[in-house]
């Protein structure tokens, strides 16, 4: 840890809006740890959720934690404490190549590698995430526990679990986290573990949290639109790893939209296919009538109203990707993109 490296933070925090700083007393602390840079992470809508979801408990407190080329010690953002000093390391990742970045991290933190080699005296070091749902087994012997599926689904049962046994027996603790559906222990027998998922999304609406310029989408509200996909593309996770295929409420989002367009005019629109919700053309129109300029994650050609064409234009954009599904003699699907300029 350098003096450099804690003013780099520092900086950074100064020009966020909405981080969330809690006293340590008495409180679970979770590190949530990003293993990519700051400027990506901070445009995940994954980790702005589990951010909040974690602080919103009174019995814990979570910080963020990103991995950066230039540091030699990973610190947390909010107290600038090294990843020791936490109970638990709760990774989310999402991209096959920030596996080194794991490995990278643990090394840095002076945390044992491999969690044969660890005891109650080191943080319980957890992982989720798109690329964990897909295939634990890569990653399960850097790993004490995994979780299977969407973290609002298990995280319920995890957390109250990890605050009582978190001082005991480790080995009692993870037999215990073993038993809770959607939690993979490697090395503890376990008959299935299932996938989770949430029901009913407007139960816990996503949208950003903190907010800075110092990232890819700085410059939105980022809003979920939906989770999962019926097209079931073969190149892509999503249609997996995320069914069955929901929407948040059209009040939900116009709701999230208010608070939105009191710290951004951009409200970006997340999901693999946004056009795919049932009231898009009046979600939109809504909007419009609010005022906010509009981004969409992703387009179709096949819906692609023209009134949610529209308004991405109006709003500024400039080009867009769109993308056509092609079976093949019933095989794999095959996805093509095209860029094409617009102009309003």
């Amino acid at each position: 840890m350098s003096w450099e490296q804690v003013k780099e933070i520092r900086a950074r925090l100064s020009h966020e809006t909405g981080a969330i700083t809690k006293d340590w007393g008495g409180k679970l602390p979770v590190a949530l740890i990003y293993p990519n840079s700051y400027y990506i992470g901070m445009s995940n809508l994954g980790i702005q959720a589990i951010y909040r979801f974690i602080n919103d408990r009174p019995d814990t407190v979570c910080e963020r934690s990103f991995h950066e080329e230039s540091n030699d010690t990973p610190l947390a953002m909010e107290s600038q404490r090294p990843l020791t000093d936490f109970a638990v390391l709760a990774f989310s990742i999402s991209y096959e190549l920030d596996y080194f970045n794991v490995v990278g991290m643990l090394k840095a933190s002076g945390i044992p590698l491999f969690a044969k080699d660890r005891d109650e005296t080191h943080p319980l070091v957890i992982a989720g995430g798109p690329c964990i749902t897909a295939n634990p087994i890569a990653l399960s012997p850097f790993f004490d526990c995994l979780c299977i599926g969407e973290a609002e689904a298990i995280l319920p049962a995890m957390l109250p679990m990890v605050i009582e046994g978190s001082s005991e027996n480790r080995q009692k603790l993870l037999k215990a986290l073993s038993e809770i559906p959607g939690v993979y222990v490697p090395g503890h027998k376990q008959k299935t573990v299932a996938r989770q998922w949430l029901a009913d999304l407007d139960s816990f609406p996503v949208h950003s949290t903190v907010l800075t310029r110092d990232t890819e989408l700085g410059d939105m509200y980022l809003i979920e639109v939906q989770r999962g996909c019926k097209w079931g593309c073969r190149f892509c996770l999503v249609s997996c790893t995320y069914k069955p295929l929901r929407f948040h409420s059209l009040e939900s989002l116009v709701e999230q939209a208010k608070a939105g367009l009191k710290l951004r005019r951009r409200l970006g629109l997340m999901g693999p296919a946004v056009t795919d919700h049932p009231q898009i053309e009046e979600l939109v129109a809504r909007l419009h009538k609010m005022g906010a300029k509009i981004s969409v994650s992703s387009l179709r050609i096949k819906p692609l109203p023209p009134a949610v064409l529209y308004e991405v234009i109006k709003g500024g954009t400039n080009t867009v990707a769109l993308a056509r599904r092609q079976a093949h003699n019933d095989c794999a699907p095959i996805s093509t993109k095209a860029s094409m300029k617009m102009t309003s």
